[in-house]
């Protein structure tokens, strides 16, 4: 293992089995319990060998240093969140791709200036192979991520994630003045797209009654597709609320953790309201030119084909 890059022979075997399971689902297809058991023993093997894990919930509900038990499960938890929220986002041309090389950029540039240089490379490493790929990824894309890419992406970002969060921990003798302050509040910044668009579509989806893991299209990018706007133009979109969001992050890392927790969340869910409103008026006008009977959410269900949303706002708009 290289004093330069700790725990890459873990990250590296980890890697492997994610990567795996990955290929085979793209491949033939896979039994979803069989994934999240294979990304469970991934993340143990981050958590427990390589003992990169959440060791406190930095005041958050009044909680600090947590015990051994609830680290890891926690800390897999969240490597296991993570990477299925990189694969949700997936769902057009160049999004977690952009969203993957904006959350490495800024963690191998932090890690960098910490003077962790093998975290860094990590972090560009994994920048250089998803530019490679996004040469062939823009839309209209030539060849796409799959399971195998985005899963990938995923659990080294979350990996990144903790050991952002761990080595800017705030300790009276070994870490008195952190370089990042409030950082889960930081990370949660960072990661705002995908950790964000992954809460709110599990929400969606259980208050409607149905499981959670159904995909639907519920996501910030499809709707943005369903609005008019092209796989380029709504991976811009979010690639630029994501890049704000960090810089935001940031800048008030010094008005402490849970005001900043608070502030990124109502910020982010102001956003997808105005994002909602905007689709409602759209469909409003839509419905008056073409004469359409009124939609309401309890017949949304009626109108869910992408393709016939897509007509009305096109015929709208050539109109």
């Amino acid at each position: 293992m290289s004093p330069q890059a700790p725990y890459a022979n873990y990250l590296l075997a980890s890697g492997v089995i994610i990567f795996t399971i990955g290929l085979k689902d793209d491949l033939v297809g896979m039994d979803p319990y069989k994934k999240f058991a294979a990304q469970i023993l991934a993340a143990f093997i981050i958590a427990y060998l390589a003992d990169i894990r959440i060791t406190s919930f930095y005041g958050m509900l009044g909680i600090y240093d947590i015990s051994k038990e609830l680290s890891y499960a926690v800390s897999i938890l969240f490597i296991v969140f993570t990477t299925n929220a990189f694969n949700l986002i997936d769902g057009i041309d160049g999004l977690a791709g952009s969203i993957g090389i904006i959350v490495c950029s800024t963690f191998g540039i932090v890690f960098y200036q910490m003077g962790d240089t093998g975290f860094a490379l990590i972090a560009f490493a994994l920048i250089g192979a998803i530019l490679g790929f996004m040469r062939f990824n823009v839309s209209p894309a030539k060849i796409f991520m799959g399971d195998s890419g985005s899963y990938t992406i995923g659990f080294v970002i979350a990996t990144l994630a903790i050991l952002f969060v761990e080595l800017n921990k705030y300790d009276l003798t070994v870490n008195p003045q952190p370089f990042v302050k409030s950082v889960p509040a930081v990370a949660l910044g960072v990661l705002i797209i995908p950790i964000f668009d992954t809460i709110r579509v599990f929400f969606m989806r259980i208050v409607k009654g149905t499981s959670p893991f159904i995909a639907d299209r519920n996501h910030l990018h499809h709707r943005l597709i369903d609005i008019g706007l092209s796989h380029t133009q709504a991976t811009l979109a979010l690639s630029g609320v994501n890049i704000f969001f960090v810089l935001l992050a940031f800048q008030l890392q010094y008005i402490g953790t849970l005001e900043l927790v608070i502030i990124v969340l109502l910020l982010a869910q102001s956003i997808n309201v105005a994002l909602w409103l905007y689709d409602i008026r759209v469909r409003k006008i839509a419905r008056k030119t073409l004469d359409l009977p009124e939609i309401t959410p309890f017949r949304k269900a009626e109108y869910e084909n992408a393709a016939e949303r897509k007509t009305f706002v096109e015929e709208l708009l050539n109109n």
